[in-house]
């Protein structure tokens, strides 16, 4: 038998950030609520994500900032897909 002690992740960190002229309100709130909205349509986040999981999305200076230490929901696939965002939108990305 194998005992394993000390701390074990599976998370890591993302980020990325969007201009915020190019987001109607509509898109803008439904990325505030991101994991609301996603289960409202159905869409499928890949985990069964609660609010927990939820990233944080902080609008300053015309930049809308997206950053999370838990990456269990897709927020840049979510972005993409659901929210018809144009990738050329996505001024920042990094994900370790």
């Amino acid at each position: 038998m194998k005992i394993r002690s000390g701390f074990v992740s599976n998370s890591s960190s993302c980020s990325f950030s969007i201009d915020r002229r190019a987001l109607t309100i509509e898109q803008y709130n439904n990325l505030q609520n991101h994991i609301t909205h996603a289960n409202a349509i159905k869409w499928d986040t890949g985990c069964p994500c609660d609010n927990g999981e939820r990233w944080d999305v902080v609008l300053r200076d015309n930049i809308v900032y997206c950053d999370t230490i838990m990456d269990n929901f897709d927020l840049h696939k979510f972005v993409l897909e659901v929210l018809k965002i144009p990738e050329d939108a996505i001024v920042d990305y990094w994900h370790s």
